[in-house]
């Protein structure tokens, strides 16, 4: 009679783990509101995110000149500024991850999942703004 009751808790066990391992908040999307001007500023001016989390920026270009939201390690801002240093894109075209260069009055969207600890910052290098300081630190945080 003892093992009746058990075979009978074993489908209910499996459909409790099924839900467990299919709950995985880490594809969750958040969207964040960003705002680029002519002042060489991000509103906001700096983020903060979790290891795993995957982010949708809604990025506006409030100014009339264009303006890139470049996410990157400072490697990969040290690369691309020397691609854009000589007088375009480079390699660095639309589909380049992390990458959303924004026509003046216009919106774009750029998806990111950020996968390790760390600091990132968001940078635009068009000529001169990333040196007039249009740079926004972005800080990882481990899930704790």
């Amino acid at each position: 009679m003892r093992t009746l009751p058990r075979l009978l808790l074993l489908p209910a066990l499996a459909m409790i783990l099924a839900a467990c391992s299919t709950g995985d908040t880490s594809r969750e999307v958040r969207t964040v509101v960003v705002s680029m001007s002519d002042e060489m500023r991000y509103d906001p001016a700096e983020f903060d995110f979790f290891v795993g989390e995957t982010v949708r920026f809604e990025v506006t270009n409030a100014g009339s000149l264009r303006h890139e939201f470049f996410v990157s390690d400072v490697a990969g801002h040290e690369e691309h500024a020397a691609e854009m240093s000589g007088g375009g894109h480079g390699s660095m075209g639309a589909d380049e991850p992390g990458l959303v260069s924004v026509e003046p009055g216009d919106t774009e969207s750029l998806e990111y999942t950020f996968q390790a600890a760390g600091e990132l910052m968001a940078a635009c290098h068009e000529p001169g703004h990333y040196e007039a300081g249009m740079v926004a630190p972005i800080s990882v945080h481990p899930r704790s």
